[in-house]
């Protein structure tokens, strides 16, 4: 009976020590799910920080694209006054030729006609007549 008692004891002994180890083992697979855990966490937290300053930097640039398409629509706007402003001088131009042509055609005839009458008396009346 003792011999039987002493090969439980063994056995237990066995168990006890098997039973260490296997504590061991978990106690490494539990701190290495605690770094796993803690590395996780912190890739989560330079994820979160770098979509953060992606989502900043979007918002930035898209900020100077808005600033950048009014100031295009601006410059826009001041050419089309630019355009609208020539072509109301180009126009004045325009008549202003014709004036000054027409002007000129008078004074021609003016020209002939005191050429041929000579006196400053049908000048006048030419004058008058081409008020």
């Amino acid at each position: 009976r003792i011999a039987r008692l002493e090969l439980e004891r063994a056995d237990c002994l066995e168990q006890i020590a098997s039973l260490r180890q296997a504590q061991g083992h978990a106690e490494g697979l539990a701190v290495e799910r605690d770094r796993l855990a803690a590395e996780a966490a912190s890739l989560r937290q330079g994820h979160d920080q770098q979509g953060a300053e992606l989502a900043a930097e979007r918002a930035r640039r898209r900020a100077e694209v808005e600033q950048m398409q009014e100031e295009a629509e601006g410059h826009r706007r001041a050419a089309a006054e630019a355009l609208r402003q020539l072509e109301d001088a180009q126009g004045l131009l325009a008549a202003r030729q014709q004036v000054d042509e027409e002007v000129q055609q008078e004074l021609e005839h003016l020209r002939a006609a005191v050429g041929q009458n000579g006196d400053l008396a049908s000048l006048r009346a030419l004058a008058e007549a081409a008020e």
